[in-house]
């Protein structure tokens, strides 16, 4: 079993004024602010931004999505959700968020379906998602090509 480590179990020497001896002193979290914890993870993938992991107690392996990541998803989510509540569902921009948010989830849960795959591990979803569904609502021409 895994240790914890918290802010309020992290201690530091301070002088105290009123005694003059040095004491251990408990630093203090936020209100409302979750204990960090250290335990043993079931680690299915590595990949960078890709990772898939299964905590203690889970049934089925999680995709790690890193704050950054996270952010993009959310503000591409925002933006569509700004969109149709103002009535301007319509044009390349709106195409262009859905377009990608579809495509960085599906992309997503693909690698997430082909790790599970690899170890011989049940879905936790029903249907299993294929690349048809990812989009492209602006295919580029022939002759365009995608510079490299």
């Amino acid at each position: 079993m895994g240790s914890i480590l918290t802010a309020l179990g992290r201690q530091k020497e301070e002088k105290l004024p009123q005694r003059g001896k040095m004491a251990l002193k408990p630093t203090r979290i936020k209100k409302g602010m979750h204990l960090m914890q250290i335990e043993s993870l079931e680690v299915y993938c590595r990949d960078s931004n890709y990772a898939i992991v299964k905590p203690p107690g889970r049934k089925f392996p999680g995709a790690v999505i890193q704050g950054d990541s996270l952010a993009i998803l959310a503000y591409l989510a925002n933006q569509i959700a700004m969109a149709a509540a103002e009535n301007r569902a319509t044009g390349d921009t709106f195409l262009g968020h859905v377009e990608e948010l579809n495509n960085l989830l599906v992309d997503r849960i693909l690698h997430y379906q082909e790790v599970l795959d690899n170890h011989e591990i049940d879905f936790p979803h029903s249907p299993k998602f294929t690349p048809s569904q990812l989009v492209n609502f602006f295919p580029l021409d022939d002759e365009e090509t995608v510079a490299t």
